[in-house]
């Protein structure tokens, strides 16, 4: 598992428009957005840099991230969601994929890199 101080946004450049950056607290587990791409921003219609996640009406493509985050900390490996697309012309619904990868700081899980397609 990487570290947490060693996550570069340059070095994640060919992924740049699809990161989230998740700090993770422990006791109890929250997780705060820390950083969100451009694209993502426009996605979301909304800036969640510097929220918790448990404080927000979450939507696609952040459905079930609650969820997700709590098992890839636990299980301190990466997870994947996806969900297919749904519904018909002006009522679809597209799909989408999330990864979850966890990095390592203080001792425990403390960032989450999040990547969505």
């Amino acid at each position: 598992m990487p570290f947490a101080d060693d996550v570069s946004l340059t070095a994640l450049s060919r992924l740049a428009d699809n990161v989230a950056l998740v700090d993770v607290f422990a006791g109890p587990q929250r997780f705060r957005f820390n950083y969100l791409s451009e694209p993502m921003i426009q996605r979301l219609q909304s800036n969640f840099s510097g929220k918790f996640a448990d404080e927000l009406e979450l939507h696609a493509p952040l459905d079930f991230f609650l969820s997700q985050s709590s098992a890839t900390v636990e299980a301190k490996m990466p997870t994947y969601y996806a969900r297919k697309s749904s519904g018909r012309g002006a009522h679809r619904k597209p799909g989408y994929s999330r990864l979850l990868l966890p990095t390592w700081g203080d001792g425990r899980v403390q960032l989450l890199i999040g990547v969505v397609a």
